[in-house]
Order: structure tokens, then C-alpha cells, then sequence
């Protein structure tokens, strides 16, 4: 019998303006992710209507931290001004995008 290991991911859902504004939330949700050892983690942008430096420097920590330990960060259906901000970042290449559910 063959053993396989599951990678259950940590979902996290992210609503409107994503600015410096909720920047401790996003500390708070980057430290909790870093703690839990977790390898893999989802981030819906779904219903983001803007993401600014705070935001993408969010979204980097925790992209280095899950590729550090051999997992990825994988957004789901990031709005068209969001992918924008996400293109002109260059952290598309940290990224998995994934437009559907």
C-alpha cells in the first residue's frame, strides 16, 4: 500500500479596497500563515476592488514563506485591476493564478 501525504490549504478571502488601511490585518493574517507551518495558501481576489502596495507586499511575504517551505500561493479569479496591479508588480511570477473556481 502506497502512503500519499495531503496538502489541505489555508483559504483566505479578501474583500474590497485592500490598502494600507487593513495593512495590520494583513500582517496579522501573514504572521498566522507563517505560524502555522502550512505549505500552501489560497487567496480569493474575487471581490478585491483595489490593491495597493500594502496588499502586494502581503501578498510576497507569504508567497516567499509557503516557496521556503516547498508549497505556493495560489490566487483565485483576481479582478481585472488587481491582475493589473499584480502584472506591474511582477509578482505574478511568485503566483499561481487560477481565473475559476
Amino acid at each position: 500500500m502506497e502512503h500519499v501525504d495531503l496538502v489541505v490549504p489555508t483559504v483566505l478571502v479578501l474583500e474590497g479596497e485592500i490598502d494600507l488601511h487593513r495593512s495590520e490585518e494583513l500582517r496579522t493574517a501573514a504572521v498566522a500563515f507563517e505560524a502555522s507551518g502550512a505549505t500552501v495558501l489560497v487567496v480569493d481576489l474575487s471581490a478585491v476592488t483595489f490593491l495597493d502596495s500594502a496588499g502586494l507586499a502581503f501578498l510576497a511575504r507569504v508567497a516567499r514563506c509557503a516557496q521556503q517551505r516547498g508549497g505556493l500561493v495560489r490566487v483565485l479569479r483576481p479582478t481585472p485591476i488587481v491582475r493589473r496591479a499584480l502584472e506591474v508588480s511582477g509578482l505574478l511570477a511568485l503566483l499561481h493564478v487560477l481565473d475559476a473556481e
